[in-house]
C-alpha cells in the first residue's frame, strides 16, 4: 500500500489517540504515590490507610492499636494525630498552600522544616543531602505490598540496605513549638509512639522496632547536626 503524506498523518493521529491515553494511564500508576490520594478517594496510600480525616480513632494497620491523645484519651484520626497533636497546628509542614493534594515529598515548609512533606518524618537521609523513604518502602515490601518496586529498586531489601534504625528522620529534633513530635527514631523516650503505644516506626524496614533493633544499640542517633555526623561518619 502506498502511504501518502495525508494517510501518514492520519495513521499517526490514530496511533496517538490509542497510545497517549494508555501512557497517561501508566504514568498515573507509576507516579501515583507522590501523593496520599489522587482525588480524595481510596487510591495510593489512602487505599490501605484510609481517609486522613475519617471518624476517630485511626487504627494502625501495622499493629491494630487505636490512636488516642495520651493525656486526655480522646480518640484521634490521622489528621488530628499529625496536625493537632504532633505538629501543634503547623499545617504547612505537610501541605502546600492549596492543602490538596497532599504530596508525600513536597510541602510549603516552615522555618526549620524543609519543604519535603511526609518524608520529613517517614524518610531518612540515605546519602548526603538526599532524603528518601527507602526504609518505609521496605517495610511495605516485607508486608507484601510491593507496588513501590515499580519505580524504586531500593524497595527490595535484596537490592539495597537502608541506613540503620538509629538514623533519625530530618524532622526528628527537639522543637519547643512542637513538643509532641517524635525526636527519637529508636523510640527510647517513647516520643515515636505517644498516640499509639508501645511501638514506634520501623524506620529501616527490617521488621525490628525501636530499641529491639540492634542498630539502636545503647545510644540512638538523633536528628541533629551532630547526630548526622555520628551516623554517617562512624
Amino acid at each position: 500500500m502506498r502511504v501518502t503524506a495525508t494517510s501518514g498523518k492520519r495513521f499517526v493521529s490514530i496511533v496517538a489517540a490509542l497510545v497517549v491515553p494508555a501512557l497517561v494511564g501508566l504514568a498515573g500508576v507509576a507516579g501515583a504515590y507522590d501523593r496520599y490520594s489522587v482525588n480524595k478517594d481510596a487510591t495510593n496510600c489512602r487505599g490501605c490507610h484510609g481517609d486522613f480525616r475519617a471518624t476517630a480513632p485511626y487504627t494502625s494497620a501495622s499493629d491494630g492499636v487505636a490512636w488516642k491523645h495520651p493525656s486526655t484519651s480522646a480518640n484521634l484520626n490521622l489528621h488530628d494525630g499529625h496536625r493537632t497533636f504532633m505538629l501543634s497546628g503547623a499545617c504547612n509542614v505537610c501541605h502546600l498552600s492549596g492543602r490538596f493534594p497532599t504530596y508525600t515529598n513536597q510541602s510549603a515548609g516552615i522555618t526549620g522544616y524543609a519543604a519535603i512533606g511526609c518524608i520529613g518524618c517517614h524518610g531518612r537521609e540515605e546519602s548526603p543531602g538526599v532524603v528518601t523513604g527507602a526504609g518505609l518502602r521496605q517495610k511495605h515490601f516485607r508486608a507484601g505490598e510491593t507496588v513501590c518496586l515499580n519505580c524504586h529498586t531500593d524497595s527490595d531489601p535484596a537490592a539495597y540496605t537502608p541506613k540503620g534504625e538509629s538514623v533519625a528522620p530530618p524532622f526528628y529534633f527537639v522543637d519547643a513549638a512542637t513538643p509532641n513530635k517524635p525526636v527519637s527514631s529508636c523510640n527510647a523516650d517513647g516520643s515515636e509512639s505517644l498516640v499509639a503505644p508501645p511501638k514506634g516506626l520501623d524506620n529501616d524496614g527490617d521488621t525490628f522496632y525501636d530499641t529491639a533493633d540492634s542498630d539502636c544499640g545503647t545510644t540512638p542517633v538523633e536528628g541533629t547536626t551532630w547526630g548526622y555526623i555520628k551516623s554517617h561518619y562512624r
